[in-house]
């Protein structure tokens, strides 16, 4: 049976902000994980360049696990696993 928290898998949520630059991408994905259950996946579509330091550091400071991380053109995805509570 597939691991459902698996980075292939499809994600329980989406959340796009292509478009906007730091803080916003970071300040948008804990809102989102705070309202997702425990175990779900969330994807991230950003084409700030800073989400590739900033989201890794919050998932470490809020106890959160990154999935993976991937550039597709200018577009970077993220998926994150809710593992805690989002402070």
């Amino acid at each position: 049976m597939p691991d459902s928290n698996s980075a292939d898998s499809s994600p329980d949520r989406v959340l796009d902000t292509r478009g906007s630059y730091c803080p916003v991408p970071v300040i948008e994905t804990a809102k989102v994980m705070g309202d997702m259950e425990m175990g779900q996946v969330l994807e991230l579509i950003s084409d700030d360049i800073g989400v590739k330091l900033d989201i890794p550091a919050w998932c470490q400071g809020q106890g959160q696990r990154m999935l993976s991380m991937e550039e597709e053109g200018r577009s970077i995805h993220i998926r994150i696993l809710k593992t805690g509570d989002v402070a």
